[in-house]
């Protein structure tokens, strides 16, 4: 579901109506395609932090041997 405002102004012919729902549902695609970028994005990094940590802990497990 999605609104544009709070009514006080909206299309009145048929032209206006079907450019409103083509523009909701371009911003509804928009949006989904941003968020999913955004989570890759963030999930990629904590892999990367997670390979880090994971380097650490074996260097510091040799540094310990020694």
């Amino acid at each position: 579901m999605t609104t544009v405002g709070y009514g006080d102004m909206s299309g009145n012919t048929d032209n206006e109506h079907l450019f409103c729902m083509a523009l909701m549902i371009i911003g509804v695609v928009v949006f989904t395609y941003v968020s999913g970028s955004l989570s890759s994005i963030l999930g990629s990094m904590d892999d990367e932090d997670a390979e880090l940590q994971a380097e650490v802990t074996f260097l510091n497990g040799i540094q310990a041997e020694y």
